[in-house]
């Protein structure tokens, strides 16, 4: 059996091994191996169990050998027996719990690579943790934070506008004639990872856009902005003057309210940093990573990341805890954060920060 050196996904024999290579390409991007490596790797074993007689013409020879393969390399990077068995017991148990629920017509199955990724984040936790190495989360396009490790109480969940302006189709956006739909549906997603967060010692801090009642902290070409979108800043609302401090509409959604100890950063502009003390607040808690997540992604996300980035912030965006009215501007604005190799933001799914914190606590005790 000939295997290409180039191998994708598509290339893979059967759905399965289309998510295990998700998996490798995860830990290969974590720097224990050159995906190169692995493919080499499966190659050779494939060929010694051919030349011993064996034949590769099944689903299970063939996963067999991926295993063999993967465990052989994390071996040779110093990772333990007793780690390579919990390594190999662990995947098995995904693909058997997969293949009982997998359905060939599905389009959702391409989207359990993402949650395979975030199981090699899980199962590379530990060898880290025997290697003496650094933690990192698994992100795209490089581990993050990109040099040191991670620690929880040492970074920032940052909640962006999650408002009932943004939020509520009775508020700003839905009466400018905007989707409010996808702001809302990730409010569940943003309540559990604030509540992870805290329990990590993470720090949560929310941030509000609104105008103090006499407008005089409104740039006229704002208000003149907003006015031709169909709904001007100040103007009555069914959750009262539309982004004006005080207002219903300019509150967080009740379901994220900020508990004791949660910081509230209100600002006037797009974002975060600008004219608030935002900066200061972190700079004095010794934070040096901040995660964003709320709305929208290529406003106030956007414009937040830049700014921590440029004030020498690790920044980590989430990309499925944020929305954007129109999904494809919310793709658009997601790959331009990671332009120039991720020179402005890495980026991953909240699932990522989740088993983090659900590792990192798991070592805590």
């Amino acid at each position: 059996m000939s295997l290409p050196i180039n191998m994708a996904p598509a290339t893979f024999p059967t759905p399965w091994a289309a998510r295990s290579f998700a998996i490798v390409s995860a830990i290969a991007e974590a720097g224990w191996f050159e995906l190169r490596d692995f493919q080499q790797a499966l190659i050779t074993c494939i060929r010694q169990r051919e030349l011993g007689g064996g034949c590769i013409d099944d689903e299970a020879s063939y996963y067999d050998c991926w295993i063999e393969s993967l465990t052989t390399l994390l071996g040779q990077r110093g990772a333990s027996h007793e780690r390579l068995v919990a390594i190999e017991s662990a995947i098995r148990d995904r693909h058997a719990s997969r293949a009982h629920t997998h359905d060939p017509h599905d389009e959702d199955d391409a989207h359990d690579h993402g949650h395979d990724h975030s199981l090699a984040s899980i199962l590379l936790q530990p060898l880290y943790v025997e290697q003496g190495a650094l933690l990192q989360l698994s992100a795209k396009p490089y581990p993050f934070p990109i040099e040191g490790a991670f620690d929880p109480k040492l970074a920032a969940l940052i909640v962006i506008d999650m408002q009932r302006d943004f939020c509520d189709p009775s508020g700003y956006m839905g009466l400018r004639g905007d989707d409010v739909s996808v702001a809302a549906a990730l409010i569940p997603r943003i309540s559990e990872l604030c509540a992870a967060a805290r329990l990590s010692g993470m720090h949560v801090i929310f941030t509000r856009e609104g105008h103090t009642p006499d407008l005089g902290d409104l740039p006229l070409s704002k208000r003149a902005k907003t006015r031709r979108a169909g709904a001007e800043i100040g103007a009555s609302g069914p959750l009262g003057r539309l982004l004006v401090r005080g207002e219903a509409g300019w509150e967080i959604v009740p379901e994220l309210a900020p508990h004791s100890g949660d910081v509230v950063v209100d600002k006037v502009g797009t974002g975060a940093f600008y004219a608030t003390d935002l900066e200061h607040r972190l700079r004095t808690q010794g934070i040096s990573e901040v995660v964003l997540v709320g709305v929208t992604t290529g406003v106030c996300v956007s414009t937040t990341a830049r700014e921590a980035s440029d004030r020498g912030f690790n920044v980590l965006v989430l990309s499925d805890c944020c929305a954007e009215p129109d999904q494809h501007l919310h793709e658009a604005a997601i790959e331009l954060l990671q332009v120039e190799s991720g020179y402005i933001a890495a980026v991953a799914d909240g699932s990522a920060l989740m088993d983090f914190l659900s590792v990192h606590a798991q070592g805590s005790h």
